[in-house]
């Protein structure tokens, strides 16, 4: 083979797994690109699952389950790149949990997160204030104060020097 001949082959190879007619191992098992989050989240709090099909991401089959979350989180479409998100709401359970979803093509992914312990109980009656007892200062007697200054007019050139001429 000819040297023209094997760069082309080569060109056309590279052509075909750029626009996806071939696929490699390591493409195979790359992981869906989504978000899920927030990671920590308050008993009760909302979550937001995104992705963008055109940019890693899948055409779901099902929707996001897990056990931390109290329904499934159904995905809707809509924005660029065949964007797709959904909302839910974490148990009010605390724990580490797994968030998963199928996509068309068979691939599964999940998402790791965590529901915060129990919240801070909120108080049911007023605090009683605490009263302290005020400790004693000892007071020193002011200086007398200082009498005003008096003002003093000048007195006019000579007492300042001025007017006069050396001899």
């Amino acid at each position: 083979m000819s040297v023209l001949v094997r760069r082309g082959l080569i060109a056309v190879a590279v052509s075909a797994l750029a626009m996806g007619v071939g696929v490699s191992p390591a493409q195979a098992a790359k992981d869906v690109s989504w978000s899920f989050g927030p990671s920590l989240v308050d008993p009760g709090g909302r979550l937001v699952a995104d992705q963008h099909v055109d940019m890693g991401g899948c055409y779901p089959a099902t929707p996001v389950t897990s056990p931390g979350l109290v329904e499934p989180l159904r995905w809707t479409m809509g924005g660029n790149f065949g964007r797709m998100s959904g909302y839910g709401t974490a148990v009010n359970k605390p724990g580490k949990y797994v968030a998963s979803f199928t996509c068309k093509d068979g691939r599964k992914t999940s998402r790791t997160f965590v529901v915060k312990g129990t919240p801070e109980p909120t108080p049911t009656k007023t605090p009683t204030p605490t009263t302290t007892k005020p400790t004693p200062t000892t007071t020193k007697p002011k200086p007398p104060a200082p009498k005003p200054q008096v003002v003093v007019k000048p007195k006019g050139a000579p007492a300042t020097g001025g007017g006069y001429s050396a001899a």
